[in-house]
């Protein structure tokens, strides 16, 4: 990314405002549905404020030039990147972790990353921290 969109990202984030809020980790799942899974992750209750956050972040971004997201937001987190993983592994491993929970804890903060792809994969870096 050019270095100029770069900074009129961080600086144009820095006005993304929202309320404190509380989510909670729940359940799990792999992408992508009816093929061969490639991540396994687990997911995020319901949240309006999460979704609200989102639509915010996206405007300022589009705002910057950037292309909407195509796909539809779904909120998770990255628990595993698979290769050739059977699924009847993948299946056991959804099976004894299904009631997955996490206690309810406060967002107050998002974080922009950039990530750089290597051979071993991609290394993400926290770039800027926004207080809510």
């Amino acid at each position: 990314m050019d270095g100029g969109v770069f900074a009129d990202i961080r600086e144009a984030l820095a006005g993304v405002r929202s309320d404190f809020f509380s989510l909670r980790i729940k359940g799990v799942g792999f992408f992508p549905p009816r093929k061969r899974p490639r991540v396994i992750w687990a997911g995020i209750e319901p949240s309006e404020e999460l979704i609200l956050l989102h639509k915010r972040i996206e405007t300022t971004l589009v705002g910057c030039g950037l292309s909407p997201e195509g796909r539809k937001f779904s909120p998770h987190i990255t628990l595993a990147r698979l290769k050739n993983t059977p699924l009847s592994r993948v299946t056991c491993f959804l099976g004894q972790h299904a009631l997955l929970a996490s206690r309810t804890f406060t967002v107050d903060r998002f974080l922009l990353y950039s990530s750089v792809l290597g051979r071993s994969g991609a290394k993400h870096y926290v770039e800027e921290e926004y207080l809510l």
